[in-house]
């Protein structure tokens, strides 16, 4: 006689393999593949800038990320926001010409408050810190997103 618990069990496993499988699957075909990843956040950015610094330095840049650091990613969340908006209103049918401009020139007021910002901290930072740690900061490159 055949035993059909055993192979109950074995094509219920195939079956749970084979739906893992297709999800996996269709959720690769799903994603875009035309967006490269999003750039790091600034407080990650500032983080792994620290890692070449002296102690002083790093309790120097903690210091500046505790307290601008909130400030920076609120501003940061707009600027990708205000870019968004111009991707989405390009893509809208019928094409807006005057609703593009405006979503461009919200984009570059936030990348303009966004780097602005960046550029006081990073001010205070190069103020604050020893000439030894600002020269350990001058080869800093962000990695691209790609």
């Amino acid at each position: 006689m055949i035993d059909f618990k055993g192979i109950k069990s074995w094509l219920l496993a195939s079956l749970a393999v084979n739906l893992f499988l297709l999800g996996y699957v269709v959720s690769g075909l799903l994603q875009p593949k035309d967006m490269p990843p999003p750039p790091p956040s600034p407080v990650s950015m500032l983080d792994r800038m620290s890692e070449n610094l002296s102690p002083a330095g790093q309790a120097v840049l903690r210091d500046l990320v505790a307290t601008n650091g909130a400030k920076l990613e609120e501003l940061h969340g707009a600027m990708m926001a205000a870019r968004m908006r111009v991707r989405d209103v390009f893509a809208k049918e019928p094409f807006d010409s005057a609703a593009f401009q405006a979503a461009q020139s919200e984009a570059f007021a936030a990348a303009q408050a966004f780097f602005q910002a960046l550029g006081e901290v990073i001010g205070e930072t190069g103020v604050r810190l020893s000439a030894e740690d600002r020269q350990r900061l001058r080869p800093f490159n962000p990695p691209s997103p790609r």
